[in-house]
């Protein structure tokens, strides 16, 4: 508990200074993403949809579909479908908080036989907008992922915007509280040309693989850049 109240503390009183809407307008998006590593492939998609509420109050549900190819014989192929919303308090001058919950499945086709799992995931964040940056801390508590088995991890991330529509995220995640480098770290690059079509090329490093990610989003109803995309759309 002590920990997520320090994670709260990166934005105090946003509740009570917000001045914009939780989202501005309804809108929506879909898009494609390829992970590659040394074991495996992944190819998924993914659809969501940004509502607002009332005030500064907005919720998110998302679909979000992988396929796994095993690239070597010490893994298997396999598929994980995930479906989650999300509820969060945002001034876009100031910041968000947000609580997530995920309900996934996963599922491993070994030796022909399908092995398979179904569990839980719950997200506390919260981002702080200062300029052209963003400074974001992130609690995720996985539950029930087979034999009952729980953890948690941390992400702290930063991000910079050198043009309206162009995105440098750097961040850090771990299981422990203190993070350090041997914890996974990870780097992405965001651009969004005609307002309303996000490129994305990603790098993520852990003690035992690295990861090279790539994605594509289209957004409907909305052509803004990608700044005020991230700070009042989604």
């Amino acid at each position: 508990m002590l920990k997520k109240l320090l994670l709260l503390s990166v934005l105090p009183g946003i509740v009570w200074a917000a001045e914009g809407q939780g989202v501005d307008a309804l809108n929506g998006e879909v898009g494609l993403g390829v992970d590659s590593d040394s074991d495996i492939l992944s190819t998924g998609l993914a659809g969501r949809l940004n509502i607002p509420v009332a005030g500064y109050i907005g919720v998110s549900g998302e679909l979000r579909y992988a396929d796994n190819s095993a690239k070597n014989d010490y893994y298997a192929d396999g598929r994980e479908r995930y479906l989650g919303i999300t509820g969060f308090v945002r001034d876009s001058s100031i910041g968000k908080l947000a609580f997530n919950y995920t309900a996934a499945y996963w599922e491993a086709d070994v030796y022909g036989e399908t092995l398979d799992e179904s569990y839980n995931q719950t997200k506390l964040s919260a981002e702080g907008y200062l300029g052209s940056f963003t400074l974001a801390a992130a609690n995720t508590q996985v539950s029930d992922f087979g034999d009952n088995n729980s953890w948690d991890y941390y992400d702290v991330s930063a991000a910079f915007y050198p043009a309206d529509n162009a995105k440098i995220s750097l961040g850090m995640m771990a299981e422990e509280y203190k993070l350090n480098d041997e914890d996974t770290q990870y780097v992405r690059f965001s651009f969004q040309p005609m307002n309303a079509l996000e490129l994305s090329a990603g790098y993520l490093r852990d003690p035992s693989d690295k990861t090279l990610s790539f994605s594509a989003s289209y957004f409907f109803d909305t052509k803004v850049s990608l700044i005020k995309r991230d700070r009042q759309y989604r």
